[in-house]
């Protein structure tokens, strides 16, 4: 259809569009510049353009566009999506402007984390149809997001749940994902935990004449696990103080470790009724320790001890 604009050529521009191609980059949108409208026949275009939408049209059917561009739904999709594999990452590195994840998977996240991040194998998907993702809160709906897909029909993929840069609220989270034209459920997450200062599963029982101590590494002040701390175990008799004054000599160290993603660590193999030394140590922390501590034959071969580190 020619467009028309009743404007004398004194008069000012009444209209201007972008219809053509000014840029040079092969698609007439708002990076060209607008072209004015003046009150002549401004731009004709052959009536078999819009043919298929007309046939589409008469024959009750929904037109699909063969152009698929970037962030456009354009697509209804094939029907055979699936997602699957879905794990929860790491985002302790994220910030209130960026929610930012490791591939290292997680089973719950501590108090307050800024954002929570899921990846899962897809198949089956095709570039510019519909993509949509449900996000859950203790079974109720908290967000909806949706999306032209343009990842290619098979990979893997990750998403996140973010708050405004603010910290999320504890509970139980999932997510599920739609695609297509009839937003077909084509996968969905277990559940996380959010909130507590991060879990630890329990490390395989030791032999009877050692323990094992386990836990979670966080910082004291904000309760976020702390990534890569060091968990020392000193030679049996030697105190903090006395290794601190040794410049922290390594030929008094037993044995050591640093902690996971999750700030989660275990340490196997402590001999039951010999003394020992266990120092938290972190990047921009203080130390924490114990001094002489002793395993007796009653004792669990199990210990827990969750620490956290002051800046």
């Amino acid at each position: 259809m020619p467009t028309i604009a009743a404007a004398s050529r004194e008069s000012e521009t009444s209209d201007c569009r972008q219809v053509q191609d000014t840029n040079g980059d092969g698609v007439v949108d708002q990076n060209d510049s607008c072209v004015p409208i003046g009150g002549f026949l401004n731009g004709i275009r052959p009536v078999n353009l819009a043919l298929p939408l007309i046939q589409a049209a008469q024959a009750g059917r929904q037109y699909t566009s063969p152009y698929s561009l970037p962030g456009v739904v354009s697509q209804p999709g094939g029907g055979n999506e699936a997602a699957s594999d879905f794990v929860w990452l790491d985002t302790s590195t994220s910030t209130s402007q960026k929610c930012d994840w490791t591939d290292n998977t997680i089973s719950s996240y501590p108090a307050d984390p800024l954002c929570i991040a899921s990846g899962f194998s897809y198949s089956g998907m095709t570039n510019g149809e519909v993509l949509v993702e449900y996000w859950y809160k203790d079974g109720q709906k908290v967000a909806e997001y949706s999306y032209a897909w343009e990842w290619d029909e098979q990979g893997l993929f990750g998403t996140y749940l973010p708050n405004e840069g603010n910290p999320l609220p504890g509970g139980a989270y999932r997510v599920e994902i739609f695609a297509g034209e009839a937003l077909k459920l084509i996968g969905a997450s277990p559940e996380v935990t959010v909130g507590g200062g991060g879990t630890t599963e329990q490390p395989t029982q030791p032999s009877g004449d050692t323990i094992t101590l386990y836990g979670i590494v966080y910082d004291a002040s904000t309760n976020n696990p702390i990534s890569g701390a060091y968990v020392f175990i000193l030679a049996p008799g030697v105190t903090y103080e006395q290794w601190r004054n040794e410049n922290f000599a390594e030929k008094y160290i037993n044995t050591y470790l640093q902690t996971g993603a999750d700030g989660s660590y275990a340490i196997t193999g402590i001999p039951r009724n010999t003394q020992f030394t266990v120092v938290y140590s972190a990047q921009g922390y203080y130390d924490s320790f114990a001094d002489n501590l002793i395993a007796g034959a009653d004792d669990p071969a199990l210990n827990e001890l969750n620490v956290g580190l002051t800046k």
